[in-house]
């Protein structure tokens, strides 16, 4: 993908990601949480869906691809946020290395039927 090939009007889709923060509890020990880290207009494309057999369930993944402005530290331990809904980041790619877009394959994951 050149960087040409994404019009603007096409970056109609907002998405928050979020860094995970570790913090003191107080107590001696430490929580997690996910908190803001940016969130920007991104182009937000379906890519592929996988079903498996485990266990006696069905569970599907649906894999979507978000096209973005460039900008730096994003890194695949963060989550994506669209629609209220978490998506695990699996990849991130700086498209031609010319630091102008970023395409990330975040994956959505179904409940077990």
């Amino acid at each position: 993908m050149k960087c040409c090939e994404v019009k603007t009007g096409e970056l109609n889709r907002r998405v928050v990601f979020n860094q995970l923060v570790t913090s003191s509890d107080g107590q001696g020990g430490e929580t997690t949480t996910f908190t803001e880290f940016k969130s920007v207009w991104c182009k937000v494309s379906p890519s592929k869906g996988t079903e498996k057999q485990d266990g006696g369930r069905l569970n599907t993944t649906q894999k979507l691809t978000i096209t973005c402005r460039y900008f730096p530290d994003l890194v695949e331990t963060m989550q994506a946020i669209y629609k209220g809904e978490e998506l695990q980041i699996r990849s991130i790619s700086n498209i031609e290395e010319a630091n102008e877009w970023l395409e990330i394959i975040v994956e959505r994951k179904a409940k077990a039927q």
